[in-house]
């Protein structure tokens, strides 16, 4: 823990020297921005994954079973 808090403090420092405050919280959004936006292309990408596993392997399966039951 005081490795973390050392790290810290040292980076608060070169922000304090380098790096106005309008400045820190302009990188910041465009941090969070960029987070947000990967986090939205997971979540899609995720939610479309489910939905092609969904309809293509237990429909796939089940409209079968049911087929074979009406034809037979």
């Amino acid at each position: 823990m005081p490795k973390i808090t050392l790290l810290l403090r040292k980076f608060l420092i070169w922000k304090y020297k380098h790096i106005s405050e309008r400045n820190f919280v302009y990188i910041l959004s465009v941090l969070v921005g960029l987070l947000a936006g990967l986090g939205i292309v997971t979540l899609k990408n995720i939610t479309h994954f489910i939905q092609s596993l969904l309809e293509g392997k237990i429909i796939e399966g089940s409209s079968a079973f049911y087929f074979s039951k009406i034809y037979t």
